[in-house]
């Protein structure tokens, strides 16, 4: 099997429009050094028979090593490729590779080639010289001069700075050199070379190269540059940037179009890329408040002609920048940015990098192109979400069974939510719950239930919906969601109407959705000592259980605390406030800058135990008022003015039973691990309840049973329609994307 003549002088050379056929002699995974980071990369040594070279393989690439599918002596095509300058040193990246074939010995005696910059280079089959515009002339250590450098050139006549009259010139700035005690250079360099006719200091043209090899120290010679302080100004290189010299020293811009970047080819080794995509979703500006301050941010998503999927993110200033400019379903050109290792929890793009805007970042509208798709799905069928782990962003499309009125839900803040409920189901024998929520729930939610109405079963798409497991699976759409009626961009819509209308509508389905008595989610009954016993809301995910219980103890110090009252992004405040007197009298929001009349909440710790344990717990200012039976206010003056009324409530509230709801999840202090309990709901006791469920208890000890069931761990095989979805943020940019589906109606 033949390999490509001076194949790696044209990977090194950057080849355009042509296939290079090589072979693999060595593989390397190399170790990521930023922690969170996604994916495998490797490093490869590929050879032409005569040379060999080390080059890095894209993200995208990384699965033919990840199979095994190349290995030592294998012969592949590389496509494309591209080249970064990193710590000196000539980093080349494979974007494109396809796998030729096996071979069992190696081809040739090839010499590695050195990537250093200004290294000389030196092959079986001769010199390997770099570029064109770093190419040196290299000398030997001979002849009379200092250190053995070869004998300056013979100087010769040009015209001095200003274009006065000639005179001797190769000197610093255009002037004669200095007098030295021998023909050599210094330090073992050789003469400085003349600059061009009539290029002296501040001149227009630019210096030759120079004709001798030895730089300053006897170090490697210097890349060709331009005389000092010459037309392109400061010795930078004649090709750097986009503007070029134009004749008489006048400057002009390059025209040369743009060279495009596929998204799928971002890499953390690029430096300068441009890319072209459509925007297919776009974020309202959100707010956010931590330890190092409040600020705010806006996202959107970008699609290109390749199919790449990449997260676009402006912070605080650049998020008043360019949220107005981005519109979505327009397309753009956006270079300048920065790539940072995408955040699992809140991008489920398929790229495994991010793009973050800086006050350098270009955004320019381009002509829109047909190519670039508008959207870009991904469908899982309804029955993969019964094992698919609670909180995973999946797209999914079925037939509207269902829908609801809109409600209106008052959050725990205060603020008002509206919701929409519609039922989908598809082929696969399954349907779901899909809650739209905010603006989802009038566009297209009016639609869906006026054709509901009309006896019409639309088909829904829903790109990035949130799944959840609030009574059994159930799917929430989310601010970066896509909600679309009928898409006619996806190829499984007629074929879902097709099946609804052919029988579909008639078939048994299984609902992963339900709702269970009262319309709460059946909560699992626990005793106190199984919340350390099986080390329940220990993990990445916390717990929900139920209790009957007592309240042993409540302290009665530092229980609530002065919230600020103003409306802050939409909603009350609720910061906690700052005395500015000391004696209670002036109150300041550092987060709303300005005073205000404080409302006393509760954060109240107090102690849960029945006949098994006992328990810490942290009630907030929803369900403490159940526990104690007073408003935060009323204790808090009590307090103050020393009424006796204040000691009688904690007392009276001692020993009190009720049916409680806690949320169990593990928080992390100081670098410690320690389990967080709070109260989520108070309820009274039902004896009427309380009794049925003793006996039921009692039946399940009569059979051998546990009194208190433990947690119900499904057993029912992974589906395997859809992989990747069980963790579905693992896709690496740029790989095959294997639709979930396949053919669904051979599928379902």
């Amino acid at each position: 099997m033949s390999l490509t003549p001076g194949g790696i002088q044209e990977v090194y050379r950057g080849f355009t429009n042509k296939n290079v056929r090589l072979q693999v002699l060595g593989l390397k995974k190399l170790e990521s050094k930023q922690p969170g980071q996604s994916g495998s990369r490797y490093k490869v040594l590929l050879s032409d028979g005569v040379e060999a070279m080390s080059c890095i393989l894209a993200s995208q690439l990384a699965s033919m090593a990840d199979s095994n599918q190349i290995k030592e002596n294998s012969i592949v095509d590389v496509h494309e490729c591209i080249q970064n300058e990193m710590n000196q040193k000539r980093i080349l990246i494979i974007l494109s590779m396809t796998f030729v074939g096996a071979c069992d010995y190696k081809i040739g005696d090839p010499k590695t080639l050195s990537l250093k910059l200004g290294a000389q280079q030196e092959g079986a089959g001769g010199a390997a010289h770099p570029p064109p515009q770093q190419q040196q002339q290299h000398h030997g250590m001979h002849g009379g001069s200092m250190y053995g450098a070869p004998p300056a050139p013979q100087q010769q006549q040009y015209p001095n700075m200003y274009g006065g009259a000639p005179q001797n010139v190769g000197g610093m700035y255009g002037g004669p050199p200095p007098a030295t005690s021998g023909p050599g250079g210094m330090y073992g360099g050789g003469a400085a070379p003349p600059p061009a006719a009539g290029g002296g200091m501040y001149g227009g043209g630019a210096a030759p190269p120079p004709t001798s090899g030895g730089g300053m120290y006897g170090s490697a010679p210097p890349p060709q540059i331009n005389g000092n302080y010459g037309a392109t100004g400061y010795g930078m290189p004649q090709d750097a940037g986009s503007y070029k010299p134009a004749a008489g020293g006048a400057i002009a811009r390059n025209e040369a179009p743009v060279s495009i970047s596929p998204i799928n080819s971002l890499n953390s080794y690029q430096n300068r890329w441009t890319i072209k995509a459509r925007v297919t979703t776009k974020t309202p500006i959100k707010r956010y408040s931590n330890a190092r301050g409040e600020g705010r941010f806006f996202s959107f998503d970008l699609l290109d002609a390749d199919g790449g999927e990449i997260r676009v993110v402006g912070w605080n200033d650049q998020c008043d920048r360019f949220f107005d400019q981005v519109e979505q379903g327009r397309v753009y050109y956006i270079s300048k940015a920065s790539l940072r290792n995408k955040r699992g929890n809140y991008n489920q793009t398929r790229h495994q990098f991010e793009i973050h805007l800086e006050s350098g970042s270009r955004l320019e509208l381009a002509p829109d192109e047909t190519s670039i798709p508008k959207i870009s799905f991904n469908f899982v069928p309804i029955n993969v979400l019964e094992d698919t782990p609670q909180g995973s962003i999946v797209d999914i499309i079925g037939v509207v069974e269902s829908a609801a009125e809109v409600t209106t839900i008052t959050r725990k803040d205060g603020s008002e939510a509206v919701k929409r409920s519609v039922s989908l189901r598809d082929p696969s024998g399954r349907s779901i719950e899909v809650t739209l929520w905010g603006e989802f729930a009038s566009a297209p939610g009016d639609t869906i239930s006026a054709e509901i109405a009309s006896s019409r079963h639309p088909v829904v798409a829903i790109k990035g919906g949130r799944v959840g497991e609030f009574n059994g699976k159930n799917i929430s759409t989310v601010s970066s969601s896509s909600v679309l009626l009928n898409p006619p961009e996806a190829p499984e819509t007629p074929q879902l109407q097709q099946w609804y209308a052919s029988g579909g509508s008639a078939q048994e389905v299984k609902p992963l959705s339900g709702i269970k008595e009262g319309g709460r989610k059946a909560d699992r009954r626990i005793c106190i000592s199984q919340i350390r016993g099986e080390g329940l809301g220990l993990g990445d995910q916390a717990a929900w259980v139920q209790a009957v219980c007592y309240m042993t103890y409540a302290r009665n110090e530092n229980f609530s605390y002065p919230a600020c009252t103003l409306t802050y992004n939409g909603k009350q405040c609720n910061k906690k406030l700052a005395d500015t007197t000391g004696d209670g009298t002036s109150w300041f929001c550092e987060r709303c800058s300005a005073n205000c009349t404080p409302e006393w909440r509760y954060i109240l710790s107090c102690q849960l135990g029945d006949h098994s344990d006992a328990s810490w717990v942290t009630a907030f200012n929803e369900t403490a008022p159940d526990l104690l039976g007073t408003p935060a206010g009323q204790l808090n003056q009590w307090m103050n003015e020393g009424n006796p009324k204040f000691s009688a409530v904690f007392r009276d509230a001692q020993f009190k039973q009720f049916i409680v709801k806690l949320r169990l999840s593990e928080d992390k202090y100081q670098e410690e691990k320690r389990l967080r309990i709070n109260v989520v709901r108070v309820d009274p006791m039902s004896f009427k309840s309380e009794t049925a469920w003793t006996l039921d208890g009692i039946s399940r000890l009569e059979r051998g049973e546990m009194a208190y069931p433990p947690q119900q761990i499904s057993n029912a095989p992974m589906k395997q329609a859809a992989p990747g979805y069980h963790q579905p943020a693992a896709q690496q940019p740029g790989m095959q994307q294997t639709h979930a589906y396949g053919n669904p109606l051979q599928l379902w």
